[in-house]
């Protein structure tokens, strides 16, 4: 047996292991490869193969074998690994969709050209079966075209809407009073007005036991349905029911305000109800999102609390929400858990005056010399509009003594229901502005426009600061009367853009009466307010405004 020279067989197997062919990663032979296991791919896992007397191949077949195995790995192997970025989607509409567009506007496009409009609509008839549309958000911004000092307002052609049927919920109704009763009436005879069939679902109003039920103002198109209760479980089973039997096109608005809804201002179950309606167009008109955890008593603070577990069921089964200022955009961003769609707001619907927004000037000057009379000397009339509720009862005294006292010729006048108790807790404290301090108490809404036009100022300090939800400020503010109001957490900022009214920092009542003795030097700052005000009211805030934001068909916002 000849043996080889052990130099000689290295040389031999260095040249079999040039001939074997490359791995295709680029990586190199491990120490211990062989020409019958080759080499290890570390996106491979390694097989065990039995040995073949075949050889492997050598020399051309071997480069050959190299280029087509290295052309296949480099094919598979950005299909292994998992993309890093995933690509980026087509921002474009469906073919389907879009041919679906074309269809439904297939009316307008024949009325315009009359002899081509047909050739196409059978194949985009074809296209737009398939498929369905692209899903729409529940939640929708209304885009408004906002003038500013800057860009006047133009006029613009409004949209011919079609008539709708509204179903509104409210808590408050005439004869109930209160703020959101008196909206809601003026509301529901301008959606009338436009040519709308309205339904309203209201509580009855308390009545003494031997005395008749009043009766709700009669408007032409406006159906009123009394509940039975104030949204007990009779009231809302009668209520879903009804909901429920609507037509599929009918529109429920619901003047959300969780205090307004009974139970001690917690009716869980009538927001549960809300939450349960299955496909309905429900429209959320948010007054009020309910008390401030942090601001408030424990007892209040645990209502609170309640009221943001009714707010987020409301708000998620509504298909539109509306909110009176922006400041309850925060409230329901808050909430968490898709009460509101990510990247999406609601529409800014502000409120509207429930007082006329003029008066007969004669009557105001006959009645603004009566006013004066009851006192000596007495030639500046100071003005506050409300309905006198917690804060304001503990507030309001100091800041009419405060104004009084730095001038003797000021009368005070408290327009509003809750006026006179005010009035009595002062005169207790002060006998001697008994003649200074006029309280009217409830009056109509064309009373109400009177004597505020008759003030020279109106004072109106909110512990949330001025904001577009108050109507006893933009009562002041369309009938063009200048108001002193405090800046706080809800208190936009076009009213400082705009320059309507004139703030302060605070509602303290050292605060307010400086304001009061500035406007009073000066004329002409009173003036610009005026004209400002009315202005303001007349582009942004009358009714007109609410009602086309209510029937337009927003856009909507991706979620």
């Amino acid at each position: 047996m000849q043996l080889r020279h052990p130099a000689r067989a290295l040389r031999a197997d260095g040249r079999l292991r040039r001939a074997l062919p490359l791995p295709a990663h680029g990586g190199r032979r491990s120490a211990g490869a062989t020409p019958q296991g080759g080499i290890h791919d570390s996106l491979h896992p390694r097989r065990r193969r039995r040995s073949s007397a075949a050889s492997t191949p050598v020399g051309r077949d071997a480069r050959t074998r190299a280029r087509v195995e290295r052309a296949a790995h480099d094919a598979a192997r950005p299909a292994s690994r998992s993309a890093l970025v995933p690509p980026a989607p087509d921002p474009r509409a469906t073919r389907a969709h879009r041919a679906r567009e074309q269809v439904a506007r297939h009316p307008e496009r024949a009325h315009l050209a009359p002899g081509g409009a047909g050739h196409d609509r059978a194949p985009l008839a074809r296209v737009a079966r398939p498929g369905p549309a692209p899903r729409r958000s529940k939640l929708v911004t209304l885009v408004v075209d906002r003038p500013t000092p800057s860009r006047p307002s133009r006029t613009v052609r409004a949209l011919e809407v079609p008539r709708q049927h509204w179903c509104v919920v409210t808590g408050e109704y005439p004869p109930l009073e209160g703020s959101l009763g008196d909206h809601t009436h003026h509301l529901v005879a301008a959606l009338a007005a436009s040519g709308d069939t309205v339904e309203v679902w209201c509580p009855p109003a308390p009545t003494l036991d031997d005395a008749e039920p009043a009766r709700a103002p009669e408007i032409p198109g406006v159906t009123v349905h009394v509940l039975p209760s104030r949204f007990g479980w009779r009231a809302i089973a009668q209520l879903r029911r009804a909901l429920r039997a609507l037509p599929p096109d009918a529109r429920v608005l619901v003047q959300w305000m969780p205090m307004a809804f009974g139970r001690r201002t917690t009716n869980l179950r009538f927001a549960l109800m809300l939450f349960r309606l299955p496909g309905r167009r429900l429209d959320l008109y948010v007054h009020d999102a309910g008390f401030d955890i942090g601001r408030e008593t424990t007892r209040r603070a645990l209502a609170g609390m309640m009221h943001r577990v009714m707010t987020w069921c409301a708000a998620r089964s509504a298909r539109r929400v509306y909110l009176t200022t922006p400041a309850w955009q925060t409230r329901l961003s808050l909430l968490g858990m898709r009460a509101l769609p990510k990247d999406a707001e609601a529409a800014w619907v502000p409120v509207s005056s429930n007082v006329p927004d003029h008066a007969d000037e004669a009557r105001v000057a006959e009645l603004r010399r009566t006013l004066l009379a009851r006192g000596r000397h007495q030639r500046v009339l100071v003005g506050h509009f409300g309905t006198f509720g917690r804060f304001h009862f503990a507030l309001m005294p100091h800041v009419v003594a405060r104004i009084l006292d730095e001038a003797h010729d000021r009368t005070f006048l408290l327009v509003g229901r809750g006026g006179e108790a005010l009035r009595d807790f002062i005169v207790t404290e002060r006998p001697e502005l008994a003649a200074r301090i006029v309280a009217t108490g409830g009056l109509a809404p064309d009373d109400v426009a009177m004597h505020l036009a008759a003030c020279d100022l109106l004072v109106q300090p909110f512990e949330d600061g001025a904001s577009t939800r108050r109507g006893s400020l933009m009562a002041g503010v369309a009938l063009g009367r200048p108001t002193i109001a405090n800046r706080g957490r809800s208190t936009e900022e076009l009213w400082s853009a705009e320059r309507a009214i004139h703030l302060t920092d605070s509602h303290a009542p050292h605060a307010l009466a400086g304001a009061v003795t500035k406007l009073l030097a000066d004329a002409t700052l009173r003036e610009r307010l005026s004209e400002n005000a009315r202005r303001l009211h007349a582009e942004r805030f009358a009714m007109a405004h609410a009602i086309a934001a209510f029937r337009a068909e927003p856009a909507t916002v991706p979620a």
